[in-house]
């Protein structure tokens, strides 16, 4: 996989809140990135794979929600992306990988 899987452009068009974007992995139903957010400083984002499951990814977000435990990152926003070839679910939450 490119060190980009998803179009950094239409990424900041689309996202105006978060810049200076960089891929730090994919795995299992997400594409994950670090970034800034100009409220909530550095955040990771994670873009849902299409064709993944977004009930999982409703759990997630309500579960991490649910349990406000300060080793369990805050979800800040979450939305759907669109892009030429699908829409991606999206979620901005604390970053906490060092």
């Amino acid at each position: 996989m490119s060190s980009h899987p998803y179009n950094l452009d239409v990424l900041s068009q689309q996202l105006t809140s978060l810049n200076g974007f960089q891929y730090v992995a994919t795995g299992g139903q997400k594409t994950v990135y670090a970034a800034n957010h100009l409220q909530h400083g550095k955040v990771a984002l994670k873009l849902l794979i299409p064709n993944s499951s977004s009930e999982r990814f409703d759990r997630e977000i309500a579960s991490v929600n649910a349990i406000g435990n300060g080793r369990v990152p805050q979800v800040y926003e979450s939305g759907k992306l669109a892009d030429p070839y699908h829409d991606h679910l999206w979620l901005i939450e604390d970053h906490l990988l060092e």
